[in-house]
């Protein structure tokens, strides 16, 4: 009886002792390093935003650039001379230029004073006169190529204002 009783106790105690450990220690090693896990995603989010805001602009000096608008409902393009613009910043990493947005807008914003609402914006630019001239080329080329017809908006109508990192 005593035996009985001896192995009794004993595989309570062994399962006792095996089963808890088992499932706190595993649910606890889990949870811990799932929280390991975010709390370091979100502290390396936060610094490479720090990063982002601190450094990814940088002054670029002169930029040359020049802007195209057009409509799918119209076969008029407007194309603004190539300009230069001074104290233009760029992107760190990808070197594109910083509030091409906003610039964009500024035309966009010109030609619906000019009574051209509607009108789908882009700029380019380049770090040179050479690049930029080849690109606007290159871009006359297909709009004429496609039948589009092309009207120039002069330096003396419109000009771009450079966008600051503050």
């Amino acid at each position: 009886m005593n035996r009985v009783l001896n192995i009794i106790v004993a595989l309570m105690v062994g399962t006792t002792a095996i089963a808890e450990p088992l499932t706190d220690n595993t649910s606890k090693d889990v949870t811990t390093k799932a929280e390991k896990k975010k709390a370091k995603a979100e502290k390396k989010k936060k610094n490479k935003e720090e990063n982002d805001t601190q450094k990814e602009v940088i002054e670029a000096g002169t930029i040359y650039i020049y802007g195209i608008a057009y409509s799918p409902m119209d076969s008029m393009v407007y194309v603004t001379d190539e300009l230069m613009l001074k104290d233009a910043q760029t992107y760190r990493k990808s070197k594109f230029l910083y509030g091409r947005e906003e610039l964009s807008k500024q035309l966009k914003t010109h030609l619906a004073q000019k009574g051209e609402r509607d009108r789908i914006c882009s700029v380019t630019f380049a770090s040179t006169v050479k690049e930029l001239d080849k690109e606007y080329a290159k871009q006359m080329k297909k709009l004429k190529k496609n039948g589009f017809l092309i009207k120039s908006v002069g330096q003396n109508e419109f000009r771009f204002t450079t966008i600051r990192w503050e």
